[in-house]
């Protein structure tokens, strides 16, 4: 049997600080974007550039490191998995289901630096390096 592989990997910059929250059981997550950019010529042989956005989520110690850690422009590699759901929204009195799609973060890097001049943290590893550490144990 194959195996099937849902793997995203992205390099770009945070277009928010990202904020912690928790959930309803105490878990950790956040929520962020990351803007990523495409170059391509037009048909008149004119370079132009599209920005895409991607949403981004983590949870438990990783929420907690890239609220810590990760500021609005700040340039960072995020690897996951694509997550596709849907929510209802009434819109004109009729409910619209919409279609969302969120990248769930596994591991990242921060590549470009911290905004504010500070040196930049090394790889901040992935949900499985991260266990039940203790954040006094942590390289960074």
């Amino acid at each position: 049997m194959a195996r099937n592989v849902n793997k995203v990997f992205l390099l770009g910059n945070v277009t928010e600080t990202p904020e912690l929250k928790h959930t309803r059981g105490g878990t950790a997550v956040t929520n962020f974007s990351l803007a990523t950019n495409e170059s391509y010529k037009d048909s008149e042989g004119e370079w132009q550039e599209k920005a895409q956005f991607h949403n981004i989520t983590a949870w438990g110690k990783q929420a907690e490191l890239i609220t810590d850690l990760v500021q609005k422009g700040q340039q960072m590699h995020v690897e996951g998995s694509n997550n596709y759901g849907s929510y209802t929204k009434e819109v004109g009195g009729e409910e619209v289901t919409i279609p969302t799609t969120e990248v769930k973060l596994r591991e990242f890097t921060l590549t470009g630096g911290r905004p504010n001049g500070a040196a930049p943290a090394a790889n901040t590893g992935s949900d499985d390096d991260l266990g039940d550490e203790d954040e006094d144990d942590l390289p960074f």
